[in-house]
């Protein structure tokens, strides 16, 4: 119950009586700085001796990074086979990854550039874009692969604009970048190139990252409502694409709209 104390026979007050009696005696014993059993005062602090150590202390930071790198070494290892990658990404960084291209004016990259991505390109149109003329769509990749070649100097940006030294990379969207100039006009190539810029728009508005399909299926859920529930597909991705793609209705010119309505 409360406040009723443990129950000790004569034995064990007599142990927890001595106990007592050791440390008040070694409680004095540092109040008047008497020596201790070893011959120290006690509460001073001596030297002994010195540890070893194993590794010297230059070597503690060459240690840890080791055990870091078995770590990441685990984590990449079938790194790409766990992450997987759409073909048709793998098509579209072919074509239009420039940072990835032979982009220097000597005779072996120049070589490399002129078929570069072909066959990924033939099988874009194949898969994705039966509209499109081969042939055409290979000649104005061409004409837009040397463009940038010839012009790159203008899109390569500071990656941090208030420090030079931390390098510059090239911009490949964004102000500044290679395709809001490739966009900006049919005259910025040697000749015009819809075809090329047509798949190229596809590749900028591809979902790449996961957020975007839990952003897309979010949408897809307020969407489908309890009276669209019959809707057949194709009518519902018409929907769907219209409510994400299309400006705000307070953004919306309805007289054009209404006009063609009546």
């Amino acid at each position: 119950g409360r406040g009723k104390k443990p129950s000790l026979d004569e034995a064990g007050w007599r142990r927890l009586w001595r106990r007592h009696r050791r440390w008040r005696s070694t409680v004095s014993s540092l109040r008047s700085g008497k020596r201790s059993s070893t011959g120290g005062v006690a509460g001073e602090s001596r030297e002994v001796g010195v540890a070893s150590l194993q590794a010297r202390p230059d070597n503690v930071e060459t240690r840890l990074l080791k055990y870091e790198k078995e770590f990441v070494d685990a984590l990449l290892e079938n790194f790409d086979d766990r992450i997987q990658n759409h073909r048709v990404a793998l098509l579209l960084r072919k074509v239009f990854d420039f940072r990835r291209m032979p982009l220097a004016k000597t005779p072996t990259e120049h070589n490399l550039l002129l078929n570069w991505g072909d066959a990924e390109l033939t099988e874009l149109r194949n898969t994705y874009f039966p509209e499109l003329s081969v042939e055409s769509s290979k000649d104005e990749a061409l004409t837009m692969r040397i463009y940038v070649r010839e012009n790159q100097e203008l899109f390569f940006q500071n990656k941090d604009t208030k420090d030079p030294s931390k390098g510059r990379f090239l911009a490949l969207a964004g102000p500044g970048s290679i395709f809001e100039k490739l966009f900006s006009g049919s005259d910025v190539c040697s000749k015009p190139i819809p075809d090329i810029l047509h798949v190229a728009d596809y590749m900028i508005s591809f979902m790449w990252q996961s957020c975007n399909g839990e952003r897309a299926a979010s949408h897809i859920n307020l969407v489908k409502s309890r009276g669209r529930v019959l809707v057949n597909d194709e009518t519902f991705d018409c929907i769907v694409f219209n409510t994400y793609n299309l400006p705000e209705l307070h953004e919306t010119n309805l007289d054009p709209i209404i006009k063609r309505w009546q």
